[in-house]
């Protein structure tokens, strides 16, 4: 983290102009302060707020504008990777209506594109860690062959099944380990 941290520091001391501009300087600037642990949560946040503010990441744009300004004009993946950080990093902060709302801005922005799977399967994520497995699977689902994620989304799709599905026989086993042991005290059926 310290050597990361001092990269940046000298990138920006030989570049001060062009390194504030870059989409990369901010995403490693925001994992850097996540790795530094939940008190830097804020610094994160921060960046990719800024980061949120550069040209080109909430709306795309025109690739010939972005080189007659000289500047290198921004990937839709890093685009999309500033949307997930920030969703990711609202989320480990406890705002979970903004991560969600992030989240459908992301969704909405990337409709229609190569990565838009991506984002399907970050949301998946999102819905996992609200306990909502069915509505992770059916968005995994939602993912067609041809998407650039879609094995990625097959990965975890199974991956969800395997974990769900282990969970579910532990909580039967040691429900059943639970029981009396009396046969006469429970007879095995739903007495709804």
């Amino acid at each position: 983290v310290q050597q990361a941290t001092g990269s940046l520091e000298v990138g920006l001391s030989y570049n001060i102009a062009g390194m504030k501009l870059s989409v990369t300087y901010h995403l490693i600037k925001a994992r850097v302060s996540q790795a530094e642990g939940e008190d830097k949560l804020p610094d994160a946040l921060r960046t990719l707020e800024m980061a949120m503010k550069l040209p080109g990441i909430r709306v795309e744009l025109d690739t010939a504008g972005s080189k007659a300004r000289g500047q290198r004009a921004v990937t839709t993946g890093e685009r999309v990777s500033v949307f997930l950080e920030l969703a990711a990093v609202h989320w480990k902060m406890g705002n979970q209506a903004e991560s969600t709302k992030v989240m459908q801005d992301a969704l909405a922005a990337f409709a229609n594109t190569p990565e838009e799977s991506r984002v399907v399967i970050a949301n998946a994520d999102l819905c996992l860690q609200r306990g909502d497995v069915d509505g992770a699977i059916r968005m995994l689902q939602s993912i067609g062959e041809s998407a650039s994620y879609y094995i990625q989304s097959k990965e975890k799709m199974a991956y969800i099944h395997l974990d769900h599905e282990t969970k579910v026989k532990d909580t039967c086993a040691k429900w059943s380990d639970s029981l009396p042991a009396h046969p006469s005290s429970w007879d095995g059926r739903d007495r709804r």
